[in-house]
């Protein structure tokens, strides 16, 4: 049995040798590897926002919009957690009052008056990552500017000739800066494409902005208070994320898309345990010699 084993082992080295020595290894060619290069995740998602503490005591409506944003590829492979580096867009609508008013021009024209409060957001984000799994986890660290805007509107009821037929008016605007943080999971049920929960709280300095429950209409004229609160804010978000790829016809050539990258001009091409080979081994072409008989 012993004798076996032993010759079934040196059967199988040997075949080894000759196959590493002999079979020429070509890199896959697209058709064989379809992994092309990967430029980062972009998320679109819906999002619900929910003020907190005094800016909700101060009668800050809750908001509904969405959030647009991107992160790089994953940074330390080799780690038990990964590291993804992006930004994020962001825009949520919070509230409106709403009430129809008589112009004293055009004479017997009314406008339907809006008076809405939004925010839009620009943030930079650095995110720690369980590595790539089908449900991934993650934790993001938040810098973000905010643009609060309260905005009155005007909707012109039928058309009149030099009359615009509608218009806006901001009576209050205002730029903080905030910090907060996220947690989510990802679930990729293709490879491409992962279903995305996230929940975000971000805390920052004061802002000013309309207090909507004291809108009255008195005799055609709006009047509203105008607050000050700090901004707090926790919102919920739920969308897709997506792998972003090269649409070039070159396939894997970076490192961190498939654990190979090729290169014509050397012929060579490096794997995961950064080792090279050639695809082919050329026989030694020896120079023939010829030694001059001496008399």
């Amino acid at each position: 049995m012993k004798t076996t084993t032993l010759l079934l082992s040196l059967t199988l080295a040997t075949l080894f040798t000759f196959a590493q020595s002999s079979t020429p290894v070509e890199p896959p060619t697209p058709a064989d590897d379809p992994i092309k290069p990967q430029y980062g995740y972009m998320s679109i998602m819906l999002q619900y926002e929910k003020p907190l503490d005094q800016m909700a005591a101060a009668n800050y409506d809750e908001g509904w919009g969405f959030s647009m944003s991107w992160k790089s590829n994953d940074i330390g492979k080799s780690l038990p957690f990964n590291f993804q580096f992006g930004g994020r867009m962001d825009y949520s609508h919070h509230g409106a009052y709403r009430t129809t008013l008589e112009l004293l021009e055009p004479v017997g024209a009314t406008a339907r008056y809006r008076l809405t409060n939004s925010v839009f957001g620009i943030s930079a984000t650095a995110r720690i990552i369980s590595p790539e799994a089908r449900f991934r986890i993650y934790a993001d660290g938040i810098v973000s500017g905010r643009f609060f805007s309260s905005t009155e509107h005007f909707d012109l009821n039928g058309s009149f000739l030099g009359y615009e037929e509608e218009d806006s008016n901001p009576i209050a605007e205002d730029f903080v800066m905030a910090v907060g943080g996220a947690v989510g999971v990802q679930y990729w049920f293709h490879r491409n494409i992962s279903i995305d929960l996230r929940a975000t709280y971000l805390t920052g300095s004061n802002t000013t902005f309309a207090d909507l429950t004291t809108a009255t209409n008195a005799e055609n004229i709006v009047n509203v208070q105008q607050v000050t609160a700090p901004m707090s804010a926790v919102s919920f978000q739920a969308g897709l994320t997506f792998r972003l790829f090269d649409d070039g016809d070159d396939c894997c050539n970076r490192c961190d898309c498939c654990g190979r990258s090729y290169s014509n001009s050397r012929n060579t091409y490096r794997n995961n345990n950064n080792t090279f080979r050639r695809p082919v081994r050329r026989p030694m072409r020896v120079q023939p010699r010829t030694n001059p008989i001496k008399n």
